[in-house]
């Protein structure tokens, strides 16, 4: 039962789960945000599919082989934090099914990765860009015409496509 596990002061979870072909628990909960190594922590996991969408991998430097020859893992991991990151080479390696979009990982620290998704089910619009940190951003409309005050705080209900998730909303009353 992996909810006992105390995972506070994890920070190298290198092949923590490698060749665990039946695996397939939630890890979802675990604490990672210290975690430096991610390398082939579920690479050869053949059933592994969990949602891991709610790890803090904003201290992760290395990712290369985490899901190495993991063929089910599809999971949304798009919001990941990984600027740190300088090593990713063949992290989605053989990981048949996985096919999310990366394209906004910031990816700075990293000119390339060799093998990153080879042989895995990713399309080319959805790899990260190397070198670079792409900048998300969205523009407000205010239909009709509203004087805005400052110091007040406004609610705003936006829609986008592809569905946009802000880590922060500014607002520049200039």
């Amino acid at each position: 039962d992996l909810s006992k596990w105390s995972t506070d002061s994890l920070n190298n979870i290198d092949s923590i789960f490698r060749q665990c072909y039946k695996f397939n628990s939630p890890v979802n909960h675990f604490k990672v945000d210290k975690v430096t190594n991610f390398s082939g922590a579920f690479s050869d996991c053949s059933a592994f599919n969990q949602d891991l969408g709610l790890w803090d991998t904003s201290a992760g430097i290395k990712f290369s082989g985490m899901f190495f020859d993991a063929p089910l893992f599809n999971q949304d991991i798009g919001s990941w934090n990984v600027s740190k990151g300088t090593i990713f080479d063949g992290m989605f390696r053989n990981a048949v099914d996985f096919n999310q979009d990366l394209s906004f990982w910031c990816v700075s620290g990293a000119v390339n990765a060799p093998n990153f998704a080879t042989g895995s089910g990713m399309s080319a619009i959805n790899l990260p860009v190397w070198g670079k940190c792409p900048v998300r951003f969205a523009t407000v409309e205010i239909d009709p015409v509203t004087e805005l005050q400052v110091g007040r705080d406004y609610n705003l209900t936006y829609s986008s496509e592809p569905i946009f998730d802000p880590i922060s909303v500014k607002w520049n009353s200039s």
